[in-house]
């Protein structure tokens, strides 16, 4: 500092030292008189900025500061209790039930039902094509009509043999009545009142009769074959009505189901043969979602009501498993549309390179008779299958976690100081499962309840080095949850 006034001193002085330039004429005294203010403004310009400096400049601290102990994040490890395990997967969803619109008679596609678009619902017995029917109707009223024409022969021969019956019945008793007369007339010969010409005539008589009557009675035979082949005839060509008008009514292609149009490949004019496919129309009231499942999961569903699914029959009422369901493109909003399902069956056979199990999620309209529809086919859909129900389980942020899957703990000294002071420690865990940004540790598989775990950033740790937690009210964010 006293170097410092010395300075300033030293240049105050100069300032005053600086002699007036001797007398001259008046034009060059003016600059002489400038110069010499200019220097005197710029030596007391220089000595300000000189004092500022030295006010300005902080001497070195003696003091050396001791380094401060290092905190982290570290509250006191709470079980969540009742905590519901869900596992979460996706799929697009499929139709349980599928039709294929395809005609069985072939012609030309004459009209098209507004509604057999793609996308577009349709009723049970809509209307979704009409084929023309000129040819088909033609063939209807040629087989209605021979049918008409064979019965007409059925009622004709009915007729004939009525009078047939009649007839032989006449012949019949003139046949008896000439056989009478033949034997009164043999009485009055052997009488003595006939001749042999009267019987002769007599027996003559009976045998035109008989040969009548025969005739007759062979005539009366041969209706009922005839009868009988018409009778044929008529059910065969009843038959031919029969399909004549199934065809006729094919031509009108209806559909089978209340659903939604997947595909329509036809328009008016086109020409169909039977068995080309036309279009698709899929069932509305019940969809299916395969998720494949790594197989661990399984462990966290319910064993009994897992079996049942395994066996694929209906699912039984109160073993259902359930599921929520939405749309994937929804996932981010805040209030997404939710359906209820139920886990229908598991298939067979697992994939041997992924070791997955290929679940298939059953959501009806039933089950959901409040909502308007169900997820359509192909919308890919986030599936959530409620699990087990754990009493107590520790979830822990992912991060928490070391590469060598230990954890960083705070363990209390005890040093006989009246603060409690901790030092840094490793402890081994065993993670039970992953959930988004989280893990699940069972009790006694590393972790026991009011454990300090670090679940902060520390910079550069030594396990054995002192630190310090940051804490705050002890609590537990899942507990009485489910995974998040």
């Amino acid at each position: 500092m006293d170097n410092d006034n010395d300075t300033i001193i030293q240049l105050e002085n100069e300032a005053k030292n600086i002699a007036p330039a001797p007398p001259a004429s008046r034009g060059k005294t003016m600059p002489i008189i400038g110069i010499i203010l200019t220097s005197i403004l710029v030596l007391a310009a220089g000595v300000g900025v000189a004092k500022l400096l030295i006010k300005l400049r902080v001497s070195p601290s003696t003091k050396s500061e001791e380094p401060a102990t290092p905190t982290v994040r570290a509250e006191p490890l709470v079980a969540a209790t009742g905590h519901v395990v869900t596992i979460s997967g996706y799929g697009s969803a499929q139709a349980k039930v599928r039709v294929q619109i395809s005609p069985q008679v072939s012609g030309i596609i004459k009209s098209k039902g507004k509604n057999f678009l793609t996308g577009k619902s349709v009723a049970k017995d809509e209307i979704l094509l009409e084929i023309d029917k000129t040819d088909y109707q033609q063939n209807f009223e040629t087989a209605s009509n021979n049918v008409k024409l064979l019965q007409a022969q059925h009622d004709k021969l009915l007729v004939e043999k009525t009078n047939l019956e009649k007839i032989e019945k006449i012949e019949k008793d003139s046949f008896a009545l000439a056989g009478k007369q033949l034997v009164d007339a043999k009485d009055l010969m052997e009488a003595g009142a006939g001749s042999k010409e009267d019987i002769d005539g007599k027996l003559d008589a009976k045998l035109r009769a008989q040969r009548s009557w025969q005739t007759a009675a062979n005539q009366l035979a041969l209706i009922a074959p005839r009868l009988d082949e018409l009778s044929s005839r008529r059910q065969l060509a009843s038959v031919e009505v029969a399909r004549a008008q199934t065809a006729l009514d094919r031509t009108v292609l209806k559909s089978p189901i209340d659903g939604i149009v997947q595909a329509c490949t036809v328009e008016e004019g086109d020409k169909v043969a039977p068995g080309s496919t036309c279009g698709e129309v899929y069932a509305r009231e019940i969809v299916e979602i395969p998720v494949s499942i790594d197989t661990a999961e399984l462990q966290w569903l319910d064993a009994e009501k897992l079996a049942l699914c395994r066996q694929g029959g209906k699912v039984v009422a109160g073993k259902e498993i359930f599921v929520t369901v939405i749309l994937d493109r929804d996932e981010e909003k805040e209030n997404p549309q939710k359906w209820t399902g139920t886990l229908a069956r598991i298939a067979p056979s697992l994939d041997e390179k992924t070791r997955t199990a290929l679940l298939i999620i059953e959501v009806t309209k039933e089950a959901n008779p409040s909502i308007n529809h169900l997820p359509l086919s192909n919308d890919y859909c986030k599936v959530t299958i409620t699990g087990r129900t754990l009493a107590e389980v520790y979830i822990l942020d992912r991060h928490a976690i070391l590469m060598d899957r230990n954890v960083y703990v705070l363990e209390k000294q005890d040093d006989g100081k009246v603060l409690e002071s901790f030092k840094l420690a490793k402890k081994p865990v065993i993670i039970a499962r992953y959930i988004p940004g989280k893990v699940m540790i069972l009790p006694g598989k590393g972790l026991e309840a009011g454990d300090r775990v670090a679940t902060g950033t520390i910079a550069m740790p030594v396990v054995g080095m002192e630190i310090s937690p940051r804490v705050k009210k002890a609590k537990s964010a899942d507990k009485d949850g489910a995974d998040k």
